[in-house]
């Protein structure tokens, strides 16, 4: 892996050379990923990304099977379709922000009522991670909340108690 990487590195170095974007004055700085030189890491990623696309497998044929049974609708779930899933699954189907129950047929299909939202706005510099992702009510989202975060809302007290057994997802 780090001579792949050397190798690379060197064919980039000669073509910025060649079209003199750099001269042999220039100096070249390299951080390398030790941790990716271990096989131990690099097979525990590769099994992590093995599982989690099992996951998503098992995760796209709960979402037909529960689409189907309340709607009577076929689904081919997309992969926003399965982030929607994952986050409704860790919400237990209630939406933080409302307390609204979240049915299957409320996020997915062709006008859904709720949608993915990031509970840090990206405009304040919230990124689009799955940690920073809830699935919210549409119309409170672009109404209500918009770019605020959640302690900037007069319901921020209702929402933390709505979170409070969140807390044991993370504690591990």
């Amino acid at each position: 892996m780090a001579m792949r990487a050397l190798h690379q590195l060197r064919h980039v170095v000669n073509q910025l050379l060649k079209e003199k974007v750099i001269d042999t004055q220039t100096e070249v700085h390299i951080e390398y990923a030790r941790e990716l030189n271990d096989a131990n890491k690099r097979k525990a990623i590769a099994e992590y990304q093995k599982n989690q696309e099992n996951n998503r497998k098992k995760y796209a044929e709960e979402i037909i099977k529960l689409y189907k049974k309340a709607t009577g609708k076929e689904l081919t779930p997309t992969s926003r379709d399965i982030d929607k899933f994952v986050l409704w699954e860790e919400q237990k189907h209630i939406c933080p922000y409302t307390g609204a129950e979240i049915g299957i047929s409320d996020f997915l299909g062709s006008n859904p009522k709720f949608d993915i939202e990031h509970t840090i706005p990206r405009s304040v510099g919230g990124d689009s991670t799955m940690m920073n992702l809830t699935l919210c009510d549409n119309t409170y989202n672009r109404t209500v909340k918009r770019n605020q975060i959640p302690t900037q809302l007069a319901n921020h007290e209702d929402i933390l108690e709505r979170i409070e057994d969140w807390k044991s997802m993370v504690a591990d």
